[in-house]
């Protein structure tokens, strides 16, 4: 039988696993749009940008070759209708592992993904003992502790 305390424990502990941030760039504000983007706004923006940026325009600039080939592949990915899919999928789930090793899974992995349970907010409160005749005053507690309210009401 599980306890509370080991349940909140697997639960911080997936939580910690969904909030992981990515060391990703977002291509959707690599190319500065968004997910309701089509592909010709998506392909106007690349274009744009990728002029502004492109590696013969910026020879004193050592990070250009990286940065046009960040435009390329966020272009490349979002105006593919099968990876744009699979990457607004990565995107949403959270998951602490690079798109490309995401890219590798099988569809059922992602399917598993895609289910995984997130914590969507904090609790605006915190654990409170029950109201009861012993425990009126309503402060919070650690639910394996036995309970003793200094209180009066």
């Amino acid at each position: 039988i599980l306890n509370a305390k080991s349940v909140l424990s697997v639960l911080t502990e997936m939580d910690s696993i969904l909030k992981y941030k990515k060391c990703e760039e977002d291509f959707y504000c690599l190319l500065g749009c968004d997910e309701t983007s089509s592909n010709e706004q998506i392909l106007a923006e690349y274009k744009v940008l990728s002029l502004k940026y492109h590696p013969d325009k910026n020879p004193d600039d050592p990070n250009a070759v990286q940065r046009f080939q960040k435009l390329k592949k966020a272009k490349e990915i979002l105006t593919d209708s099968e990876k744009r899919s699979l990457y607004d999928k990565w995107r949403l789930c959270n998951f602490s592992m690079p798109f490309e090793q995401f890219l590798n899974l099988n569809k059922a992995a992602h399917t598993s993904i895609h289910w995984a349970c997130k914590k969507q907010k904090d609790l605006m409160l915190e654990n409170v003992c029950n109201v009861s005749e012993s425990n009126s005053c309503g402060q919070a507690c650690d639910v394996n502790e036995s309970y003793s309210c200094s209180q009066t009401v």
